[in-house]
């Protein structure tokens, strides 16, 4: 674990140079807890031997997903933000304001700088670490629970990567 994090666990995230492309932490934002799985989705499909009955089943497509669980604090909620869908404006000269407003656009990860970005993350869980490349943010939940501010953010991805 990094140094100075305590609590139920943490993940390390980093924005992706190029889409789908796993990049090591270097951001570790501590979590109350996560869900984050590899899934599969297997098809079954029918032979077309004068027979309707589905017995070979194929590699489907796959994905990340699941929720991340946190304390809403300042220096990660950006980090977050970034990789969601949403149109992203920068003003100022420091210290810089950023407005996030809401995009019908079909992709998150449309470009660099300002634009929407995909994250790397990595997970430790019993001492072995996960990594997952291409996730944004398809949503956030925001509560209050005993006067802290709680965030859920449901994850997708791309895909499981071995972390460095």
């Amino acid at each position: 674990m990094p140094a100075g994090l305590s609590g139920n666990g943490w993940v390390g995230l980093a924005f992706e140079a190029t889409k789908g492309t796993y990049e090591d932490p270097t951001i570790f934002m501590p979590i109350i807890s996560e869900d984050l799985k590899y899934t599969e989705n297997r098809y079954v499909s029918p032979q077309i031997r004068q027979s309707t009955i589905a017995s070979d089943v194929k590699q489907g497509y796959y994905h990340v997903e699941g929720p991340i669980k946190f304390e809403v604090d300042a220096n990660f909620l950006l980090h977050i933000l970034f990789s969601t869908r949403h149109t992203i404006t920068k003003t100022g000269a420091g210290p810089y304001t950023y407005t996030f407003v809401p995009s019908g656009a079909g992709s998150t990860s449309t470009g660099t700088g300002n634009n929407q970005r995909t994250l790397s993350a990595c997970v430790v869980r019993n001492d072995q670490g996960f990594g997952y490349a291409g996730c944004t943010m398809g949503e956030l939940e925001f509560m209050i629970e005993d006067g802290v501010l709680m965030a859920t953010a449901t994850v997708l991805g791309e895909s499981e990567e071995e972390p460095g």
